[in-house]
């Protein structure tokens, strides 16, 4: 999904612009054309514009790119695993998005995105330790059931292997408890 710029204003001289022309100033606003080239092109062709304006029109122009990459980037970095992201690169990125924040051009959605992506980034890697961690002690505790005196009878029994199943699953899982919903009226 890329940013498509904010539509102009019908009235500017930059959005009624003829279709060549405007392909041509959006050739150069991507080749990074000064403002001032622009504006003498412009002028070329029998148009006149303010450089404030033509400076505006850049600064919207980069600024919806930015955005798109911004977009891409972030897309990119949610889709990747995060297991192998260390804390130095997490570092990386927090002072990337500070010198970004700092830059007077910066789009404050493009600072919003990027901050958004590094919370993103330490939440998942916090919810996924924690996950780690309720597994380890869920293996421990099924492991110190699995070593008591009465699982280990069972093992050694002479019961068929989907008898001793049943018999261990109460004792290593807990019994099965039915659910019965229970409504509150609002």
């Amino acid at each position: 999904m890329a940013a498509t710029p904010k539509k102009l204003r019908s009235d500017s001289v930059i959005g009624s612009l003829p279709p060549d022309i405007r392909a041509e100033v959006d050739a150069m606003v991507v080749s990074n054309a000064s403002g001032r080239a622009i504006r003498d092109y412009l002028a070329e062709q029998g148009i006149r514009l303010s450089l404030n304006s033509v400076h505006q029109y850049i600064n919207r122009t980069q600024g919806q790119d930015d955005l798109a990459t911004l977009a891409a980037i972030a897309r990119t970095i949610n889709s990747a695993p995060t297991e192998g992201m260390t804390e130095a690169m997490r570092c990386r990125v927090k002072q990337r998005a500070f010198e970004f924040a700092l830059d007077s051009s910066t789009d404050p959605k493009a600072l919003v995105q990027l901050v958004k992506l590094v919370n993103d980034s330490e939440r998942v890697g916090l919810m996924r330790r924690q996950v780690e961690l309720a597994e380890i002690r869920a293996a421990e505790a099924v492991l110190a059931k699995a070593m008591s005196p009465e699982v280990q009878e069972i093992l050694h029994g002479a019961a068929t292997h989907e008898e001793k199943i049943a018999m261990l699953r109460p004792i290593l899982f807990g019994e099965t408890k039915p659910y019965t919903p229970t409504f509150t009226e609002a």
